[in-house]
């Protein structure tokens, strides 16, 4: 099992506070993965704050980092994003493991 900690946050939280959130938990090694709810309000950078977290805690696969290792295959030491790797078993448990030629739509 695992333990999961929310952080529901007011519409007005600025930036600085968010950020503030992300660093506290990167800090904490009680803490094994951050995922922020997305979409952010319109008045939050999302992407900075996405940015903002450990590459080894983003459980999104988001950041820089791990989209690039996503990018050139690199599956052994990058992050693949659960809701990914969760259709990709899916579909490997309906068509095997080969997908060579296989057309979704």
């Amino acid at each position: 099992g695992f333990n999961s900690i929310q952080h529901t946050l007011p519409a007005q939280t600025t930036q600085g506070e968010l950020t503030g959130l992300v660093a506290a938990l990167n800090e904490d090694a009680s803490i094994h993965g951050i995922l922020v709810q997305l979409p952010l309000p319109k008045h939050l950078d999302a992407d900075a704050i996405i940015q903002s977290i450990r590459p080894e805690k983003d459980v999104d696969g988001l950041h820089v980092v791990n989209a690039g290792k996503l990018a050139i295959g690199d599956l052994a030491t990058g992050l693949i994003s659960c809701t990914p790797a969760g259709a990709m078993l899916l579909v490997r448990s309906i068509h095997g493991e080969d997908l060579s030629g296989l057309m979704l739509s």
